[in-house]
């Protein structure tokens, strides 16, 4: 049922059984109803707590990175690398979930948002302002 049908049916209940009629039950119900649906909307809501699936939509990294080189390879004039390490530069990483460097980017995780902030990063010291609104 509707807001506004249990408030009708709370009412005729408050009545009792002799009550004669329903008088302006109807008017009352609706215009109680309206009452609460603007005051929850006027209301700025807070979340305290949420854990929701989170889709990644991009990663990257801002600089190239270094790997080492087995020293099974054999460089251009046929002798085996002898020291391995810092022997390769990868261009910088750029994913995204429609394509990248190696195809697309899958990703699966939880977004959680929880009263106590982490302190060990930046990010707790942002404030997270949530409104709720019904459109």
């Amino acid at each position: 049922m509707g807001l506004k049908t249990d408030i009708k049916n709370a009412f005729i209940k408050s009545l009792g059984p002799d009550a004669v009629g329903e008088g302006n039950l109807d008017q009352l119900s609706n215009d109680l109803k309206n009452a609460i649906k603007d005051y929850i909307q006027a209301q700025t809501f807070e979340i305290t707590e949420l854990k929701c699936d989170l889709e990644v939509e991009q990663l990257k990294t801002t600089a190239p990175l270094n790997a080492n080189v087995l020293p099974t390879v054999t460089t251009a004039t046929g002798g085996p690398v002898v020291m391995g390490t810092n022997g390769v530069l990868i261009p910088p990483i750029n994913y995204n979930n429609r394509g990248g460097q190696g195809g697309a980017l899958q990703s699966k995780g939880n977004a959680h948002i929880n009263k106590k902030p982490n302190t060990s990063d930046n990010t707790s010291k942002i404030k997270l302002l949530t409104s709720v609104k019904e459109e």
